[in-house]
């Protein structure tokens, strides 16, 4: 139930970030000066990483942002092939090329990269493959700056556009100051579609002040698609306490019904009083075996020296005082997130409110350069973010 049903959606996923993994042109450029900057980038390219597709290529795991900082000149020459690009007009319909380009902003200069993301938002078509892949890992990589502009796309006049971010907020909203606009936008949409993605969206982000507008939105449904999103959305933000309302509702319908008896099947099987969500993180004692004698990873190296991949710490989470969890949580943002896999279930164990920061910085960094493990750690940073607003 729950959140094993969201992620199991695949509406962006690893495999899917991986297309943009080969940078190559994938047509000619309008006019002479713009087939200059695609050449001028292809150029950089040869002797600077693209992060979009830097695991499309023999390469390293456990790779540090810090550690791969690109030189000053390089970084300048970004920033002016960025700004040329905009002004050939290479935003509108973008090469791969660009789209690599601009991730490259985001990671090394995130400033730039916000404006790259906002020229992306600005005039390009969702409907090409490789731009809204190329836009939804920009939005994740640039943290609550990028879901806030996914969210102001809520008020577009085009309707598919409006779909568009709905569905992405519907699987990957976090950030809480995203909840009250979101809200808004609920009630001001006319389309049921995109209306049941804002209430399953209002479910990721966990805030326990959207309990009220979801569950107003399960009475006063009308339509059967819409008051299911409703109950999933309330049985999420509710858990454990939300079993007596739920046993009230009279379904619309027969997705709604299927909804509601499925919530109520998993949570009087799944939650407690003491446990009123029924998450469960554990340490990947999988990811330890096949990454454990990574000692070029800073972040293993730190694990391995404190006893933190061996099988009885992997198995039973151990303690983390609060510097330990402090540094280690430093070490991940600047390790992209690599290696919280072994250590998510300790770092569950002893979350608190003030590592909310952090988490959702690693979160965003895990998608500085997109692999197949990306998308499970935002699951996870999820799962930890929602015990921090529901529990702590």
């Amino acid at each position: 139930m729950g959140i094993c049903r969201i992620g199991s959606a695949t509406f962006w996923t690893a495999s899917a970030v991986s297309l943009l993994l080969v940078v190559a042109s994938t047509g000619r450029a309008q006019d002479a000066k713009a087939e200059d900057v695609v050449r001028a980038t292809k150029n950089h390219f040869e002797t600077v990483t693209p992060e979009l597709g830097r695991y499309g290529r023999l390469t390293t795991y456990g790779e540090t942002t810090s550690g791969t900082a690109i030189a000053k000149e390089a970084l300048a020459r970004e920033r002016s092939l960025f700004n040329d690009a905009l002004a050939a007009g290479l935003l509108k319909s973008p090469l791969r090329e660009i789209l690599a380009l601009g991730h490259n902003l985001i990671v090394h200069d995130p400033t730039a990269g916000l404006a790259y993301l906002k020229a992306l938002h600005a005039s390009a078509d969702l409907g090409n493959k490789d731009v809204a892949q190329a836009i939804v890992a920009a939005t994740l990589a640039s943290g609550e700056q990028g879901e806030a502009m996914a969210v102001s796309e809520l008020t577009s006049k085009d309707r598919d556009r409006r779909s568009f971010w709905a569905h992405y907020l519907e699987y990957y909203a976090i950030f809480l100051a995203s909840a009250e606009p979101i809200q808004k936008h609920l009630a001001d949409e006319s389309e049921s579609a995109i209306k049941a993605s804002l209430l399953r969206a209002l479910s990721m982000i966990g805030s326990p002040n959207s309990l009220a507008v979801v569950k107003d939105a399960v009475e006063r449904a009308t339509d059967d698609d819409l008051q299911a999103a409703a109950i999933f959305s309330y049985t999420e933000l509710g858990g454990y306490d939300g079993i007596a309302f739920l046993e009230t509702i009279k379904p619309v319908g027969a997705q709604s019904s299927r909804e509601r008896q499925e919530s109520l099947s998993w949570l009087k099987a799944e939650t407690r009083p003491d446990s009123k969500h029924g998450r469960e993180v554990s340490n990947d004692s999988g990811f330890a075996d096949r990454f454990g004698d990574l000692l070029s990873s800073p972040v293993i190296r730190w694990l391995k020296g404190r006893g933190l991949l061996e099988k009885d710490a992997l198995k039973h989470s151990p303690r983390l005082d609060t510097d330990k969890k402090a540094e280690l949580l430093d070490l991940l943002i600047d390790s992209r997130g690599f290696g919280l896999e072994a250590v998510k279930g300790s770092l569950y164990r002893n979350l608190s409110k003030e590592d909310e920061p952090r988490l959702l910085r690693i979160r965003a960094v895990s998608f500085y350069s997109p692999n197949a493990m990306s998308v499970a750690r935002v699951k996870t940073i999820g799962l930890m973010i929602r015990r921090i607003r529901q529990e702590l």
